[in-house]
């Protein structure tokens, strides 16, 4: 008998004789897997729709690879956008903005820290490798912002480098505030910050284009006093004075062109550094000025939380009773263990509103500033608490304690 490979007919016929029965068998598969396909997609549509569905996935911004940087002109590590429209992050957390301004959250972005535990819809589609995936961050929040704090500070440097000291304020500060920075960094970008204020903010200099100054020509019965009430400024006067190099206000004249500083002024402490970080305006505007060394609580005792200046509690030289011994100093008493100055606080949020008695002062004692040596108040060398007394305002100047 003959092999099939040794007959005569032709291929197609082969193929019809001996694949017709396969195809059959085929067809009820295909079949069959269209059923489940369409039963699986049908429960997928539905979880997507319902509690269990997927997430929106968020935008990446500012993670592709081999772009310019629109500043530096050098290759950048990420080239979705600009340095300026990155998130810039507070204290309180991630900001996100367009044009400058806050603004909401983008749409997926996880609020919710306990989501619901998945459905068996949620289990079965799972199964299908088509589903698309549940939100997840492209990188971990402390490398994303890392990566972002070391672009801030390099081009912050370098725009400072060029002479441009108001975006380099900006960029710098933003640095700073994502929290990202080894602390020997951090200094770096904080000493050139300090290095850019002597200018913008200290000097009688105005800068074209700074928010945060503006230019005044004394009429001829001005006194800085009512200057500063006049144009709204959130400043004492003595501050005006101070940076327009006036010795003292009678010296003030007519037609004598000063540099005005809006403000408001706040203040940041951080315990474990014994430091005092001043910053002006608020919100996305917020840049950092300046810092101080301070001394604080012992055994730890000054408080963490968010407090404002209370009202009526700024003295200069001011009497105090230690509450512990009851012993007396009065008003200009050399011997006053709280020196010259004294801005009292309030607490403004659950962990300190209950907490009174607390505030910044000098002391008499400038070995203490730097250790835990106070009853939990804040200390300062003589000459720095000055200067926070003139930019501190009651009723609308924060302290931030942190840890």
């Amino acid at each position: 008998m003959a092999l099939h490979s040794q007959t005569a007919r032709p291929v197609s016929r082969r193929s019809y004789m001996y694949r017709r029965p396969r195809r059959r068998r085929n067809r009820n598969v295909i079949a069959i897997v269209i059923v489940l396909l369409a039963v699986l997609t049908g429960i997928t549509l539905w979880s997507s729709n319902g509690a269990g569905g997927p997430a929106e996935r968020l935008p990446i911004t500012g993670e592709r690879r081999g772009s310019i940087d629109p500043i530096l002109g050098t290759a950048a590590t990420g080239d979705a956008e600009p340095v300026d429209s990155i998130p810039h992050v507070t204290a309180a957390g991630p900001q996100f903005s367009g044009a400058g301004e806050a603004s909401e959250p983008p749409a997926g972005y996880a609020t919710d820290p306990d989501p619901a535990p998945p459905t068996a819809a949620d289990r079965i589609a799972a199964d299908d490798e088509l589903r698309p995936q549940p939100t997840v961050p492209a990188m971990a929040p402390s490398i994303r912002d890392r990566d972002r704090a070391l672009l801030l500070m390099e081009s912050g440097l370098t725009l400072a480098e060029a002479n441009r000291p108001l975006q380099a304020r900006q960029r710098l500060t933003s640095a700073l505030e994502l929290q990202a920075l080894a602390s020997g960094e951090a200094q770096v970008v904080r000493d050139a910050l300090i290095n850019l204020n002597r200018r913008l903010v200290f000097s009688p200099e105005i800068v074209d284009g700074d928010p945060f100054c503006r230019p005044y020509v004394v009429g001829p019965n001005d006194q800085l006093g009512t200057i500063v009430k006049e144009q709204s400024l959130a400043v004492d006067w003595r501050f005006i004075m101070r940076i327009n190099r006036i010795p003292s206000e009678r010296h003030l004249r007519a037609g004598h062109r000063l540099k005005l500083v809006t403000g408001p002024f706040h203040a940041v402490v951080h315990k474990s550094d014994f430091r005092l970080d001043l910053y002006m305006g608020s919100g996305a505007r917020r840049v950092f000025v300046t810092s101080y060394p301070v001394g604080l609580g012992e055994f730890n005792s000054t408080p963490l939380g968010m407090f404002r200046v209370r009202a009526g509690t700024k003295l200069i030289n001011p009497s105090w009773t230690n509450p512990r011994t009851g012993q007396r100093f009065a008003g200009y008493d050399p011997q006053n263990p709280i020196g010259e100055r004294w801005i009292g606080l309030a607490g403004i949020d659950e962990a300190t509103r209950d907490l009174i008695g607390y505030g910044i002062h000098g002391t008499i004692e400038p070995e203490s500033v730097g250790r835990q040596s106070s009853m939990g108040c804040i200390r300062m060398l003589p000459e720095d608490v000055e200067m926070i007394y003139e930019v501190l305002i009651e009723q609308t100047s924060t302290v931030e304690i942190r840890p």
